[in-house]
């Protein structure tokens, strides 16, 4: 797999606070596309993600992000109101708005998380997936949702994953400091 490096984000949370990259400096994070209204498959894929959210809600190197593709309607308090259903974790579990074309273009050149419908344009973003992203900002895994009964356990296996790495590269830094 291709690594793709994340470029730095100004976007707004549902607590109305501004985050962007440096909100997830030193962390694990895993990222997600949803829209508050979508019927079906963001609430399945967001319940699910809540199971990994739980798992690592007391540890400080992990955070979760999910951006709306739909900002003309998933206003700050709409996304207030979206994340209490999924019992997020402040500081935790960042639902974000901001300007469309700035969540499309990481959708799209960023996350390659979207096609282009046939002709060529992207008039609504869509995503079943979620993105493993190291502490680098480089996406590291992805992990597909929908009809997937093993989503959040994958989830939280590729951040285990991770931290096994960083445990293993601290373990030889301080192996040759000695």
């Amino acid at each position: 797999m291709e690594i793709w490096s994340l470029r730095d984000f100004e976007l707004t949370d549902q607590t109305g606070n501004p985050i962007s990259l440096k909100t997830f400096e030193n962390k694990i994070l895993v990222t997600n596309f949803f829209y508050a209204t979508c019927p079906e498959l963001c609430p399945r894929m967001n319940n699910n993600l809540r199971l990994a959210v739980e798992a690592f809600k007391d540890d400080p190197e992990v955070a979760f992000l999910s951006h709306t593709v739909h900002p003309e309607h998933d206003s700050v308090p709409v996304l207030a109101e979206y994340a209490k259903k999924y019992n997020y974790a402040p500081d935790k579990w960042y639902f974000a708005t901001g300007f469309k074309h700035e969540i499309y273009d990481l959708a799209i050149n960023h996350y390659h998380a979207a096609a282009p419908s046939p002709d060529g344009k992207y008039d609504f973003i869509h995503s079943t997936m979620a993105f493993l992203v190291d502490k680098e900002l480089r996406i590291r895994g992805y992990f597909e949702s929908h009809n997937n009964p093993t989503f959040a356990t994958d989830v939280k296996n590729g951040i285990k994953g991770l931290q096994a790495e960083y445990a293993i590269k601290e373990k030889k830094a301080n192996d040759q400091k000695r």
